[in-house]
């Protein structure tokens, strides 16, 4: 290597580039941000799961530390048994919330954009899971009413209900947009809207995601608050409930802003084909889509 000689002393050739190219770094935000969000979108994938088995093994934690079975029955307003378990619902709310629609919504980038599947085998995955998604929401939300019509609690009493209850219609109505427009052969109508739908259908899922993920914290702090009014919270503050409600808040958050990361980031994104046609369209005619 040619040597240079510096006032620190000698500098390599290879020493010089390594110097210059932090030093390019340093000076250019844009590309220290998308050379971070680089490593990031390669990395994601591997943090995201270890951060769902987390969230898994806590709120598993959790129920246990409420002292009942998965499977466990309740008491009746009027003392008889029989009635679901309420720890259903912040199972298959959470869980559908917190893992899968995160999955869903990271799909594009990580499936198509980081592990080289094609764009149709990803747009399948996101469509899939959030199908899944949205089934899962529709059972918490049965086993809820059905949990507080057996006990004799009202219903939608809460903020957190009302938007539980508005989160689901958005994910409903999304999923029918995007069987509609995404994966149904088109009329022309259909193909007029392709022009902006697309767009809006990304838009609209990350305010339903951001929103959902809101939703579940405000579950986990309703559940805290009526945590602290019984025992043994009520007499200690750093009860095992209390904390395991408040280690799923932070995950939850660290989670939702990875994925919101990675959506908003510049570099690893998938390419897009200005030619953007529904997917069985497409396949009907041997071309691959880009939506």
């Amino acid at each position: 290597c040619t040597e240079f000689r510096h006032p620190l002393g000698v500098l390599t050739t290879r020493t010089l580039e390594t110097h210059l190219a932090l030093h390019k770094l340093l000076l250019e935000p844009t590309l220290l941000v998308n050379t971070v969000m680089g490593f990031l979108s390669h990395s994601a994938g591997l943090v995201l799961r270890v951060l769902y088995i987390a969230w898994v093994v806590v709120i598993l934690m959790w129920f246990s530390y409420e002292g009942l079975n998965w499977f466990d029955t309740e008491k009746k307003k009027d003392g008889g048994g029989g009635v679901v378990s309420f720890n259903f619902h912040p199972l298959f709310m959470s869980f559908a919330v917190v893992v899968l629609m995160t999955e869903a919504m990271v799909s594009y980038r990580l499936y198509e954009g980081t592990y080289g599947f094609t764009h149709s085998s990803s747009k399948r995955i996101h469509g899939g899971l959030q199908m899944v998604v949205l089934s899962f929401m529709a059972i918490g939300l049965y086993l809820v009413f059905k949990n507080h019509r057996e006990k004799g609690i009202p219903h939608l009493y809460s903020a957190h209900s009302w938007l539980g209850i508005g989160v689901t219609i958005l994910m409903a109505l999304q999923l029918l947009g995007g069987i509609l427009v995404f994966f149904v052969n088109s009329s022309s109508f259909f193909r007029q809207l392709l022009s902006f739908v697309p767009r809006v259908h990304r838009h609209v899922g990350m305010a339903t995601y951001l929103l959902a993920m809101g939703v579940v914290l405000m579950g986990l702090q309703e559940k805290t608050t009526f945590l602290k009014g019984s025992p043994p919270c009520a007499a200690n503050a750093f009860c095992s409930q209390i904390v395991a409600a408040n280690i799923l808040s932070v995950l939850a958050v660290v989670i939702a802003t990875l994925a919101i990361a990675l959506l908003v980031s510049e570099e690893g994104r998938p390419g897009m084909d200005p030619q953007e046609v529904p997917l069985l369209d497409a396949e009907a005619r041997g071309r691959s889509t880009t939506i």
